[in-house]
């Protein structure tokens, strides 16, 4: 994250957190692939269309 994101939001919310930036770990997937198999199915009930 952007250091100046950090410190912005750290004076806006008057935070006096300390920030403490880490490596992912090497087992941490690059992009999320969350299950919507019980999205999908709500949906289907309102009559919403899911590619």
């Amino acid at each position: 994250m952007n250091q100046k994101v950090i410190e912005l939001t750290q004076k806006l919310t008057d935070s006096e957190s300390k920030i403490i930036l880490m490596d992912l770990p090497e087992d941490n997937p690059k992009q999320r692939q969350p299950d919507i198999a019980m999205a999908k199915k709500r949906l289907r009930v309102y009559g919403a269309k899911i590619q």
